[in-house]
């Protein structure tokens, strides 16, 4: 298991062409170690509900928690370093929050790790990272192929919208 404490920096992030992207959180633990974790699009936006779910039920009023403004925009795939120490393909991700530490955490298994034991990486993951890493995920999952209004299909060149054409 590798334990990054409390991350310097966290950040959501999208490589390539629209239709062909990849997915990857990227994290900086405060002793300069670099994870690069690998995930499917679905697999980002379940963080993004995860998280704000979580924030709900923490938040002393969660009628409050929908009114805050949007945090100020997080880190960028520019602001890591370049070579990672840690890299590979999440298999399952949970997130977790400690009573008594007062502290959010990321525990991320990889592929070759048994589920239900001990995860891959650990981070420590602050509330103000955690509302920046949300809102970073819902921006680049929308940022992708644009999809049909009515059946919410992918457009392609030759769309046949089913919903359009009266069936159900």
């Amino acid at each position: 298991m590798r334990d990054l404490g409390a991350a310097a920096r966290v950040a959501a992030d999208a490589v390539g062409e629209a239709g062909q992207r990849r997915f990857r959180l990227l994290a900086l633990g405060a002793d300069g170690t670099m994870a690069v974790l690998w995930l499917e699009k679905d697999e980002l936006q379940a963080l993004a509900a995860a998280i704000e779910q979580l924030l709900l039920q923490l938040a002393r009023d969660p009628r409050l928690e929908t009114l805050r403004p949007p945090p100020p925009p997080g880190p960028t795939a520019a602001d890591f370093p370049t070579q990672p120490t840690v890299e590979f393909a999440v298999h399952r991700m949970a997130l977790g929050y400690d009573e008594g530490k007062k502290a959010f955490f990321l525990l991320v298994h990889d592929g070759e790790s048994d589920p239900e034991g001990p995860p891959t990486l650990v981070t420590a993951v602050g509330e103000l990272q955690l509302r920046q890493l949300r809102h970073q995920a819902v921006a680049i999952c929308a940022g992708g192929r644009p999809r049909c209004t009515l059946c919410g299909e992918v457009l392609e060149d030759r769309h046949a919208c089913v919903r359009a054409n009266g069936h159900r």
